[in-house]
């Protein structure tokens, strides 16, 4: 047992007080019920001279006997496991755990009838099983106990008195979206979710994570559990042209997907199907009338990537089945072989935190009283290692850091008998994950993940298959001068027609009324041809140009060279500056002719108004000269050209 020394002082205010060390007599309680996969360890102890005793409630009557009976052997090992090493855990006392248990039956009514009955208590550890963990923790918030579940439920995270022995469900989502980044697949991605609170829980986590680190999701559909008419929701996902079709959602369901799936051509080397833990499960392929499992589906599923809850492993575990192993299973159900239930290590590692929080609080807190909220404060603070590993809790000490197992449905492993998922790696949420401030640098996402072997993808190959599959599109190449296709989608990359070296361009362009290659051959041969205007208008305003030039020529010899009256008599200064305009203007206008630039767009608004105000200007001032000249017959005086300029 790895644990950190604290020298913090304890924190009072809370309305209940757990056991307090050395030479005092507390009362605690212990609850466990199970049913189907979930169990609920209700649990009463004492701590004097005698020992503590554990009182428990369990389903061992009834549809779910069975499991209750499993996880109550589980709780006997544990409490094996301490009494064999109190010493370890309590070096100044001297006790030993027992055992006391009842049944509830396999209904949640029973569990929380017994739940109410047993009054206030120390310690309850609840299941798995959703509904059941939902109901009781509103009880055990109000008896203010310890309350240590192995439901994954994110809405138990609302009671103050609960620690979360399974890892949060929703940290599926992040772990998802940061394995869709880590292997390239962001731009692809198709999201399918039932609308129980799983899979609404996954999907809101999911979408989160993706906005913060880029992934891009193209699709994203939701459907009532059970239902069994899917075609719209798969049409849609298909229409998307996402690769990587990420899934929330039970067994059950993931099976009508998988029909509707089957039929869209969905199953095939151009998908890639990520599951969350409830449908990365052998059940998706099984028959559930016959339990045989369907070869030909699984198959076709070959390549499925997704997560699990991590179950027993390690050293601690191993040393945990030999002595299952050779248990009498008349003694202890569910013994005499060397394999348990799912969530039975969990069950296990459960008590061990509780004890070992006890200790750790003994240790650097004798003689205090320890309250609820207290506890649950230093749980944060130590690691053990534990039949699931090593057991870390997050800073507030009430929900285990996630850890999950990345599966893979491989083909290889079918030729070697084993049918199942097989592991490949792990996400790790790590001790610095803080859900305010999450990391997004790539390098720190990549040490999240350890993988062991490479994925095996569905056409039976450890090469990332190019999921980047996209639809043909027409171009047109202008260096080429024809309608080209691109029939991969991608090997042809447009280009926009704002610079002179433009060459394929979409094909959108083409006959759009507007020059966009730097050779005009995406307007040549269409219905009005515009390269064959800008010709003919060119050579009209080239015509126009030359006849201002002409008259600015004639202005310039017969109005000051050789001076004639009539030219004289018409301000040849400001015929000039008339002829200038002119010239300028029809110039102006050959920047409407090519392809679109940002210059010769400039030069659009500054020739033509400099040239139609240069005119006006001109002419307003001859007529200026004539009114000013002949407004009084009496009184004529000559007005020089430079006043009329300055004027």
């Amino acid at each position: 047992m790895n644990q950190k020394k604290s020298n913090e002082k304890p924190k009072t205010g809370s309305r209940s007080q757990l056991p307090t060390f050395s030479g005092s007599r507390p009362l605690v309680f212990f609850a466990f019920c199970s049913s189907l996969c979930f169990l609920l360890l209700l649990c009463t102890t004492q701590v004097n001279a005698q020992g503590l005793e554990v009182s428990t409630l369990f389903p061992l009557t009834g549809e779910h006997a069975l499991d209750g009976a499993v996880q109550e052997a589980v709780v006997r090992k544990a409490i094996v496991f301490f009494n064999n090493r109190t010493k370890e855990f309590f070096p100044n006392d001297n006790f030993q755990l027992s055992i006391k248990s009842k049944d509830t039956g396999s209904t949640v009514s029973g569990a929380l009838t017994a739940t109410s009955s047993i009054g206030i208590t120390t310690f309850i550890l609840s299941s798995q099983y959703r509904d059941v963990a939902e109901a009781i923790s509103p009880i055990i918030e109000r008896a203010d106990t310890c309350h240590y579940t192995t439901s994954s439920s994110e809405a138990l995270k609302q009671y103050r008195t609960v620690t979360m022995m399974v890892p949060s469900e929703r940290h599926q989502g992040t772990a998802l979206a940061e394995l869709i980044s880590r292997f390239n697949w962001q731009f692809t991605v198709a999201v399918l979710s039932s609308s129980s609170p799983y899979g609404s829980e996954l999907l809101s986590e999911f979408v989160k994570r993706s906005s913060e680190i880029g992934v891009e999701i193209l699709s994203s559909q939701q459907f009532y559990p059970g239902t069994q008419e899917l075609w719209q929701v798969m049409q849609t996902t298909k229409n998307s042209l996402a690769r990587v079709i990420t899934n929330f959602m039970d067994a059950t369901d993931m099976r009508t997907v998988i029909r509707f799936a089957d039929r869209l051509d969905m199953l095939t080397d151009k998908y890639v199907w990520l599951c969350s833990d409830a449908c990365a499960t052998q059940q998706i392929f099984t028959d559930p009338e016959t339990d045989k499992v369907d070869e030909h589906l699984r198959n076709k599923f070959t390549g499925m990537i997704g997560l699990q809850y991590q179950t027993g492993h390690g050293e601690n575990y191993e040393e945990f089945l030999d002595e299952w192993e050779k248990e009498d299973p008349f003694m202890f159900p569910g013994a005499g072989k060397r394999s348990t239930t799912r969530y039975a290590p969990y069950v296990f590692d459960s008590v061990l935190l509780y004890i070992n929080a006890l200790s750790y609080c003994q240790k650097n807190f004798p003689g205090v009283t320890i309250s609820v909220d207290f506890l649950y404060e230093q749980q944060g603070k130590f690691t053990f290692p534990g039949l699931t590993g090593l057991v870390k809790m997050d800073v507030g000490g009430r929900e285990r850091l996630a850890i999950f197992d990345i599966v893979n449905l491989r083909r290889d492993s079918l030729r070697a008998g084993f049918t199942d998922f097989a592991k490949i790696g792990t996400w790790e949420q790590g001790s610095s994950f803080n859900e305010d401030q999450l990391d997004n640098d790539l390098q720190a996402l990549d040490r999240r993940f350890n993988f062991a072997f490479k994925p095996q993808f569905h056409d039976g190959s450890y090469d990332f298959p190019d999921l980047d599959v996209r639809n043909s599109f027409k171009y047109w190449s202008c260096q080429d001068r024809e309608e080209k296709t691109d029939e991969t989608g991608k090997s042809v990359r447009l280009e926009k027609p704002d610079g002179k070296n433009a060459d394929n361009i979409d094909i959108d362009y083409r006959c759009d009324q507007f020059i966009d290659c730097y050779n005009m051959s995406d307007e040549w041969g269409c219905d009005v041809s515009f390269p064959a205007l800008f010709i003919v208008y060119g050579i009209f305003l080239f015509i126009c140009i030359c006849l201002a030039l002409f008259c600015l020529i004639f202005t310039c010899v017969f109005g000051f060279c050789i001076r004639r009256k009539r030219i004289r008599a018409s301000s040849p200064t400001f015929l000039i500056l008339i002829c200038l305009a002119v010239i300028m203007g029809y110039g102006g206008l050959f920047s409407f002719f090519g392809q679109p630039h940002t210059v010769s767009c400039n030069f659009r608004i500054w020739l033509l108004a400099v040239a139609v105000i240069t005119t006006i200007s001109a002419l307003f001032v001859k007529s200026f000269r004539v009114w000013r000249l002949y407004r009084s017959p009496t009184e004529i005086k000559a007005l020089k050209d430079w006043q009329l300029i300055l004027f």
